[in-house]
């Protein structure tokens, strides 16, 4: 089995990625988790269960917070993945085509060469 990559799809892929994050961003849904989720003792009120409502509330809430930024990096490392890939498959390809542009000189004018089998 063998794979074909091309760059130009591997390069959508990560503009439609780095779109979705984009627009994600511009929702401020982030922003609100991380203002507005938490809840205090004083507004479920101040008793034994109100205040240990509000500190798991307070914990989830901060779990939630981090791995929030966290998934939020991680999917920003995945669209730098992908355009370095883009890069590497890039630079393989150039010096692919560039060798093979020699052989075909080579082949045309062995004289030419100073490869060792162009002689």
């Amino acid at each position: 089995m063998t794979a074909e990559w091309d760059r130009s799809k591997i390069l959508g892929a990560a503009a439609a990625l780095e779109r979705a994050l984009d627009a994600f961003g511009d929702t401020g849904a982030l922003e609100g988790l991380q203002a507005r989720g938490k809840v205090t003792a004083q507004q479920v009120g101040n008793w034994d269960a109100g205040q240990a409502l509000a500190q798991t509330v307070g914990l989830s809430h901060q779990h939630i917070s981090s791995v929030s930024v966290e998934l939020l990096s991680g999917y920003r490392a995945v669209i730098e993945a992908l355009r370095r890939s883009a890069s590497n498959y890039g630079v393989a390809e150039d010096d692919t085509q560039r060798k093979v542009g020699r052989v075909r000189e080579q082949l045309h004018d062995p004289q030419k060469s100073d490869a060792p089998f162009g002689n």
